[in-house]
């Protein structure tokens, strides 16, 4: 999946995806242009991919407001988490980012590994394999 506002004026981003359209690239921005997320469909590719790579470029130390609201929407009880949410119990599940400002805006206490923190503990949390 990615998730990219602008991807006409990005250039590390538009790269990778046109190096990764040999595989499915599924492009938030693209496919909600309005922003709604239909979650049913949105369950449903997960469902028939296997290992799943979340690309983003980290801004505001953060990812774009439309991946965030495909976690909140997507990510339910019941399907991702609770007793019966194993959807991505043991799945494969990676980030791709890229960094829009340079190294030293992400030194210590924060780093790249503290800005991608709330992503690892939401892929711990869901029982997939980060």
């Amino acid at each position: 999946m990615v998730a990219h506002s602008d991807i006409e004026h990005s250039l590390v981003n538009k790269r990778w995806i046109e190096e990764v359209k040999k595989f499915p690239v599924h492009e938030l921005y693209q496919s909600y242009p309005d922003g709604k997320i239909d979650v049913e469909k949105e369950q449903a590719l997960v469902e028939v991919h296997g290992s799943l790579i979340w690309q983003f470029p980290v801004y505001w130390f953060n990812c774009p407001p439309l991946m965030k609201q495909w976690f909140d929407d997507v990510l339910t009880y019941g399907w991702a988490y609770g007793s019966r949410g194993t959807q991505l119990k043991d799945r494969k599940i990676g980030l791709a980012v890229s960094m829009g400002s340079s190294e030293q805006d992400y030194r210590a206490p924060y780093d790249l590994t503290a800005v991608l923190r709330p992503y690892e503990m939401t892929l711990h949390y869901v029982k997939a394999n980060y």
